[in-house]
């Protein structure tokens, strides 16, 4: 199972970023005591305005959506003027393409939430579509979610939900209420209360901005940093320009968890630390 969350971040001028984040545990069984807390479950593509997140099953949406990446990112999926439209519809005829080939007997419900952005600057659009497999109709659902004009969650889904709304109504009535760190944090708030047997692990956040591709960005809580739900044990060739990196408060920081120079320290209420 999976815990997602899908906002908007807005300001004077607009949608300015178009957000995804999950939580990184995967489960084995009813009791959601066999589980492992770094599994995939978002995607951003380097060379185009896209990024991807899934809830329910693990198995099918974590390997198409890694193939279907790769593919966007190597020239052989999209084409440069491609409509958000057209390529949620390349998107949807891959996904079943590859269902279709898929043993019956593995089969379990499954949605993928796709986002992406029409044009760039401040004349951008960005758009919601997802698509969803239901193991107990054997039925595809193709829809688009509509994007609001304030900073807010578009769409909250998975088994950890109803923590997630209620983390949310905790902050949302707070002074830091409508905005982007309130969505991010509550949702922090939710993974690490435990209140949900098959959400844990580091929260992963994907993000489309008014320009340039989707970006992965990077988590950085408890002293340990993690990239796609993985703990970053080394540095590499790892630096600010080109890794973003947030902590829990939406705050943004360096690869060893300081602000960066310019950042801006966000106000945490009381009683939501």
């Amino acid at each position: 199972m999976t815990t997602f969350v899908a906002w908007v971040g807005v300001d004077s001028r607009g949608a300015a970023s178009l957000n995804f984040a999950t939580d990184s545990r995967v489960s084995w069984g009813e009791s959601g005591k066999t589980h492992w807390d770094m599994a995939r479950k978002t995607f951003s593509s380097s060379t185009s305005p896209d990024i991807f997140g899934y809830v329910d099953d693990v198995m099918f949406p974590s390997m198409i959506l890694g193939q279907i990446i790769n593919a966007i990112d190597n020239g052989g999926l999209f084409r440069a003027n491609d409509t958000c439209e057209v390529r949620f519809e390349k998107v949807v005829r891959h996904i079943k393409s590859s269902y279709n080939v898929y043993p019956s007997q593995q089969r379990e419900s499954f949605c993928i939430f796709h986002g992406s952005r029409q044009g760039a600057g401040l004349s951008s659009e960005f758009e919601i579509n997802t698509i969803a497999w239901d193991k107990l109709t054997s039925r595809w659902t193709v829809a688009r979610i509509s994007i609001p004009e304030v900073s807010s969650a578009i769409t909250v889904d998975g088994s950890g939900k109803s923590a997630v709304s209620k983390w949310s109504e905790r902050w949302n009535s707070s002074s830091q209420g409508g905005t982007s760190r309130a969505v991010f944090s509550s949702f922090c708030n939710a993974i690490f209360s435990g209140e949900d047997k098959f959400t844990n692990g580091a929260p992963q956040l994907v993000s489309l901005y008014r320009k340039d591709s989707g970006k992965t960005i990077g988590f950085f809580g408890g002293g340990k940093r993690f990239i796609s739900g993985m703990e970053v044990l080394s540095y590499g060739n790892i630096t600010d320009e080109k890794v973003e990196w947030r902590n829990m408060f939406f705050e943004r920081c360096d690869i060893s968890g300081n602000l960066i120079k310019g950042a801006q320290k966000h106000h945490v209420p009381k009683g939501l630390l």
